[in-house]
């Protein structure tokens, strides 16, 4: 897995993810906002619990690439993982 970002990340900033494996290739392009203002964007649309939840790499993942594989995507965390509730 491969990252491919402007230094230093702004608000806002485009970045690539990028991720091989089995012979297929994903590139995945983003955008960078803070978690405040993702949070102030959820409070904005009426939501008051806001929980963030950690990337997890399940079992299988583990077995068939390795922890090494994983590694950049669990540490950098870029993917949004959240549950939001109203009322």
């Amino acid at each position: 897995m491969t990252f491919s970002m402007p230094e230093p990340l702004q608000e806002g900033d485009v970045y690539t993810t990028t991720i091989q494996g089995g012979g297929h290739q994903v590139v995945v392009q983003d955008y960078y906002y803070r978690r405040t203002t993702y949070e102030w964007a959820f409070r904005m649309a009426g939501f008051q619990t806001i929980r963030w939840h950690h990337p997890l790499v399940s079992p299988e993942g583990l077995q068939k690439f390795g922890q090494e594989f994983w590694q950049d995507w669990v540490e950098n965390q870029v993917c949004i993982h959240l549950e939001c509730i109203k009322g």
